[in-house]
C-alpha cells in the first residue's frame, strides 16, 4: 500500500472516530447530565408556586390566565400569582423541562402551556418528600402529646 493511501485511510478513521466520539460519547455525557439535573430537582424541593403551578398543569394543559386561576382554585385562595411572577416561573419550568409550551390550532395570542413527564416525575417525587414529612411531624406530635 503506497504512503498516500495510508495517510488517507488513516484520516478516514480519525474521522470516523471522531464522529463516533462526538455523535454517542457526546449523546450518553448530555443523557448523564439530563439525569442528574433531573436528580438535583429531586432533591431540591420546589417552592410553593412552583408546586401549585405543576399541580395545576397535572390534570390538562392550561394558558397563563388559566394556571392563575387554577392555582388559586387549588391552593384555597392563598396563592395568587402575578402575571410577571407565572410568565417568571414557567421560563424557569421551561428551561429545566419541567413544562412545555404547545403549538395551539388557532392563532391566538395564548400560550397554552402542560407538564412533562419530567416534570410530572418532579412533582409526584416532591409530594412524597412532603407526605413524609407529614407523617413524621403527626408521629413526634402525637408522641409529644402523650
Amino acid at each position: 500500500m503506497d504512503q498516500k493511501r495510508s495517510h488517507k485511510i488513516c484520516c478516514n478513521f480519525q474521522k470516523m472516530c471522531y464522529y463516533i466520539d462526538v455523535r454517542y460519547i457526546g449523546a450518553l455525557y448530555i443523557a448523564k447530565l439530563y439525569k442528574r439535573e433531573v436528580n438535583e430537582m429531586k432533591s431540591n424541593p420546589l417552592t410553593e408556586s412552583t408546586f401549585y403551578i405543576l399541580l395545576a398543569l397535572a390534570s390538562e394543559p392550561l394558558h397563563g390566565y388559566g394556571i392563575i386561576k387554577k392555582v388559586e382554585l387549588l391552593s384555597e385562595n392563598t396563592i395568587i400569582l402575578a402575571a410577571g411572577t407565572l410568565y417568571g416561573a414557567l421560563e424557569n419550568l421551561k428551561k429545566s423541562n419541567l413544562v412545555d409550551q404547545m403549538l395551539t390550532q388557532d392563532n391566538s395570542r395564548r400560550k397554552v402551556y402542560q407538564i412533562t413527564d419530567t416534570g410530572l416525575e418532579v412533582l409526584s417525587h416532591d409530594y412524597l418528600r412532603m407526605k413524609k414529612l407529614c407523617l413524621i411531624t403527626e408521629s413526634v406530635l402525637k408522641k409529644g402529646g402523650k
